[in-house]
């Protein structure tokens, strides 16, 4: 009887550290193949969209944006200015991206009064503004996003970047 016993715990130790083992192999087999990213994240699935992207070298704001939107009349440089539709929600954006003659603040302070007055038929999302940066985002009752970023570069020139999403 008492060899049966120890038999019996020998048998059940081995069963321990058998699943155990097993357990340990399985877990280093799942994540041994995986990057620092994919253990922290997780994987993830991606969606492939074929994008449209038309662009404007006509140096001129594209008539898509609000009227009087961009009053300076001499726009030197245009960086950039280009359409994007979307398949997935059915939307474009719409970039212009220009040297400003104006600095960061008068610049926020236009755009700010403009997009965010009684009349504007815009209503204020998001609004920042920092010595180097300032951005302010609306929408309509559409459902059109309409966002200013300002960017003061490394030669203190205002970089205006406008983007409307309808």
């Amino acid at each position: 009887m008492e060899t049966t016993k120890k038999s019996l715990l020998i048998f059940l130790a081995l069963i321990i550290v058998g699943g155990s083992a097993y357990g340990a192999f399985y877990l280093l087999k799942k994540y041994i193949n995986k990057t620092p990213q994919e253990e922290v994240l997780g994987t993830a699935t991606t969606t492939s969209v074929v994008v449209g992207l038309t662009r404007d070298t006509s140096n001129k704001i594209p008539s898509v944006f609000p009227k009087g939107l961009v009053i300076e009349k001499d726009i030197a440089t245009v960086i950039e200015s280009f359409s994007v539709p979307s398949k997935v929600n059915k939307t474009t954006q719409y970039t212009f991206k220009y040297v400003s003659n104006k600095s960061l603040s008068a610049n926020y302070k236009y755009f700010s009064e403009t997009l965010t007055s009684k009349n504007s038929g815009w209503s204020l999302v998001d609004d920042i503004f920092e010595p180097s940066f300032s951005s302010i985002t609306v929408q309509n009752k559409a459902g059109n996003m309409l966002s200013i970023v300002i960017n003061d570069d490394s030669l203190n020139l205002s970089i205006v970047d406008i983007t409307l999403v309808k």
